[in-house]
């Protein structure tokens, strides 16, 4: 289809100029294009680089809305955009983490949205983000993980006796 459109002006099949825009977050998605498709595409690539504390720090503010008025602490939209920007540099999931952050200040009852809040929040963003990525994947994988993530609690178990034990769950 990419080809077919690529060049369906010069085929005569089009009198308009077809133009493709390929979005992908994958660096080499156009590996797996065929030759005749890939030097029918003019590549012109443009790479988005991460965003930038300050960047993070602007959408969230415009996602502050979301509160009740001087419910989140003067501080905790700059430690958001700081820890993200560092992590992956990715808004989206700084939002996760706002909301989040936001979600248990409510289930705890209290009224601001606090530091530990936003750190409970990191924790739970990235356990959320590995339980989506490991419930994608094959029983075998699963069942491979499970024994590495056994593996990994014996051995610190082993160099480390004090440790209590924990039981790991890959569902």
């Amino acid at each position: 289809m990419l080809r077919s459109l690529s060049r369906a002006r010069e085929s005569g099949k089009a009198d308009a100029l077809i133009g493709a825009i390929c979005i992908s977050n994958k660096i080499e998605y156009r590996d797996r294009l065929s030759e005749h498709v890939d030097s029918s595409l003019q590549n012109n690539e443009l790479i988005f680089d991460p965003y930038d504390a300050t960047q993070i720090q602007a959408i969230l503010t415009h996602r502050q809305d979301a509160f009740v008025d001087e419910v989140l602490d003067e501080g905790m939209i700059p430690k958001i955009a700081a820890l993200a920007a560092r992590e992956h540099g990715d808004a989206r999931k700084a939002v996760d983490m706002l909301y989040e952050a936001g979600r248990l200040a409510e289930k705890e009852g209290v009224e601001d949205v606090t530091e530990g809040h936003v750190d409970a929040a990191l924790r739970r963003t990235e356990i959320n983000r590995f339980q989506k990525l490991i419930s994608g994947q094959t029983p075998h994988v699963k069942h491979i993980l499970r024994a590495l993530a056994l593996l990994t609690e014996q051995n610190d178990h082993q160099r480390h006796p004090s440790l209590v034990k924990t039981h790991t769950s890959v569902s």
